[in-house]
């Protein structure tokens, strides 16, 4: 590793205003209330000198680590800005970094110091005067008693014989002037046992407030900010600065560890103002960034608070069963894995879907066994599709040449309506529409946006698909919205609200007769330009679409079989093609697979592999046509099934549950 002298900062970039989101867990509150362009180790430790949070400099120094590690692996983060804070961490490791961590040490040391001087000062000032206070008092206490004034008026010799009298035992008046001196005494002695007992409160309240104010806990609670709180269980398998064994012996008398009860509004209100054991507890597992990622993003969200899909809801009874693998229960399996890892909104186990990848596995899946694993994508597997790869390679040799000319002149010679075979008449089509992409001026070599692609290149292919299914498809294209997720928002709102029409989404195909939507298309950028988070974030949302339209059909008819339905989704990303397959086959546990990926030819010379595409396209429109014909089977059967194992939708899992559930076992 090379030093680099220069501390790094992010200025020269249009993100030097980023700051951090609010509700993002293990990240300290410093990288959420200030700019980019400042983050630095110094500034840092000033912010969190003025705090005063009773952590020593290398917990604070830990805090700021993880949290640039945190913000490295964030997929919502910037790009620019994660590779800032993967710098920052390589030049913390250099000569020069650790000559600033001890120089940012030294001045974090003067400062605990100065402060400790400042409130020793306080508190001998506040000792000095309550002694004193207190010698006043006893003083004042056994004092002779001096008689006040009275309408009755006496002379010196009246006053001495009064003395006398008192004091040999000879008076003779009237009861009621003897008891005035004593009246007064009384009085007196107990205005000052008043104010001493006050004094004593109000000292011994300002010493509760002082101690309350110093406690590291307390103060960390009011300092930092985590909506999540852990159970014991989390604590005891969760990488965080409390189960450092250094820090934990230097906390064991702070800790406290407060009763198990069902969260109340209140609690939770107190909850969100403050920190689980000074630090967060929970730094999640994320899949590593695609290492082809590079330069500035967009700030594309994933984590879309405003989805209108009801994906959040789960389909329950029906024929569905259980879904058991050498004894073990992956629906309790999953519902574990929920209440321990709470996973957000980005990840679908948050909405009860199980994604298999092409290659890995991520989030749930690890946590299973490989054997499992395996035996799952075995029992998710559809059958093959009758494939005409030979038969289509062999045609496109008679057609394609090196030579683009040539290949307009075996186009020209080849007439497409005297060939009975579907497939050949869309290789026909395929490459004549790839001539005009690629010749002369080629698409692939300017900049395209992302609508730009839909309409030139990927929409001409598809429609050769929905012209021949035109009278049983619709296809709408370009940021429309999903009718089955506006029905179901704006189903609870009253007439006189505002009606939303759904989110937005590239293409959505639907059944003409049922019209129902089953199908969608999502193309996530254009297809030259680097932009993982937002091929993530696209990837999520054909999920919960794709459930969104599962639940539709659930609803619709309650009484078939869910497991008859099976949905598809296309995504395109850097010219590339994915095909997404989604079904509910066992109970409470929806299934995504991606199960074919293949990439559109970008010059003349990948035509010589383009039966791969021509293939992958030719099966995502026979995977349509079997989807439709099994939604069309699903909608009209119907066979008497009692209510009680009817098909309803219900939540499963929420992060209300999961917090709930937690402090209830």
């Amino acid at each position: 590793m090379s030093d680099i002298i220069r501390e790094p900062r992010l200025e020269a970039t249009k993100f030097f205003k980023y700051q951090i989101d609010k509700n993002a867990l293990c990240i300290h509150e410093f990288f959420k209330c200030v700019s980019a362009s400042q983050w630095s180790l110094s500034a840092f430790v000033k912010h969190i000198a003025k705090l005063e949070t009773g952590l020593n400099f290398e917990q604070l120094f830990k805090v700021f680590a993880k949290s640039l590690d945190q913000i490295h692996e964030l997929l919502v983060v910037p790009i620019c800005v994660r590779t800032f804070a993967q710098n920052y961490l390589k030049w913390l490791e250099t000569c020069t970094g650790k000559a600033i961590v001890n120089e940012c040490r030294e001045y974090f040391f003067a400062k605990v110091t100065l402060q400790e001087k400042t409130e020793l000062k306080d508190i001998f000032k506040d000792t000095v005067n309550v002694t004193a206070q207190a010698k006043a008092y006893r003083a004042y206490i056994t004092a002779p008693a001096v008689p006040t004034k009275s309408s009755t008026s006496f002379s010196k010799d009246q006053l001495s014989e009064y003395h006398t009298q008192q004091t040999d035992g000879t008076y003779t008046g009237d009861e009621s002037d003897r008891g005035t001196d004593e009246d007064v005494q009384e009085r007196h002695n107990d205005k000052v046992d008043e104010e001493l007992i006050e004094a004593s409160t109000e000292k011994k309240r300002k010493d509760e407030d002082d101690v309350t104010s110093t406690s590291p806990t307390k103060r960390s609670r009011s300092r930092y900010e985590s909506p999540y709180s852990p159970s014991s269980s989390e604590m005891e398998i969760l990488p965080s600065l409390t189960t450092d064994p250094q820090i934990q012996h230097e906390q064991t008398q702070q800790a406290h560890t407060p009763e198990r009860h069902i969260i109340t509004p209140e609690d939770k209100e107190e909850k969100e103002n403050s920190l689980y054991d000074t630090f967060p507890v929970h730094i999640h597992k994320r899949p590593e960034p695609n290492p082809f990622l590079v330069g500035n993003q967009n700030d594309h969200n994933i984590d879309e608070e405003g989805d209108e899909f009801n994906a959040n809801l789960t389909i329950v009874g029906g024929k569905s069963t259980d879904w058991i693998i050498s004894g073990i229960n992956i629906r309790e399996k999953l519902t574990n894995y929920q209440l321990e890892v709470n996973p957000p909104k980005t990840h679908p186990e948050y909405y009860d879907i199980i994604f298999f990848n092409l290659n890995d596995e991520d989030n749930f899946l690890r946590t299973l066994d490989k054997g499992i694993v395996a035996q799952m994508r075995k029992e998710i597997k559809m059958a093959e599709v009758n494939s005409k790869n030979q038969e289509i390679k062999f045609f496109m040799k008679n057609i394609i040449d090196r030579d683009i000319k040539k290949t307009k002149e075996n186009l020209n010679h080849r007439n497409a309506e005297t060939i009975d075979s579907f497939e050949k008449r869309f290789t026909l089509h395929f490459v004549s529409h790839m001539v005009k992409v690629i010749e002369d001026v080629n698409l692939f070599h300017d900049p395209m946006s992302e609508g730009t692609y839909i309409v030139k290149v990927l929409a001409p292919i598809l429609d050769y698909f929905f012209d021949k299914k035109k009278k049983d498809w619709r296809v709408s294209y370009g940021e429309t919205c999903l009718k089955a997720s506006a029905k179901d928002v704006n189903s609870s709102k009253k007439d006189d609200e505002r009606r939303s029409s759904g989110k937005k989404i590239d293409t959505i195909i639907c059944m003409r007769e049922e019209d129902k939507e089953f199908s969608v298309i999502e193309v996530s950028g254009p297809p030259l330009k680097n932009d993982w988070t937002h091929f993530m974030g696209d990837r999520m949302k054909i999920m919960k679409m794709l459930k969104t339209l599962m639940n539709q059909f659930a609803i619709l008819n309650p009484s078939s079989d869910i497991t008859l339905i099976r949905l598809f989704g296309l995504q395109a990303y850097l010219n590339e093609l994915t095909i997404y397959e989604f079904k509910l086959k066992y109970t409470e546990v929806y299934t995504t697979e991606a199960i074919l990926t293949f990439s559109l030819p970008k010059t003349w010379a990948d035509m010589v592999n383009a039966d791969k595409a021509i293939m992958g396209l030719l099966k995502y429109e026979h995977l349509l046509s079997e989807s439709s014909k099994t939604i069309q089977d699903f909608l009209w059967a119907g066979d008497g099934m009692i209510e009680a194992i009817k098909m309803t939708t219900r939540m499963i899992h929420t992060p209300e549950n999961t917090e709930k559930a937690k402090n209830i076992k």
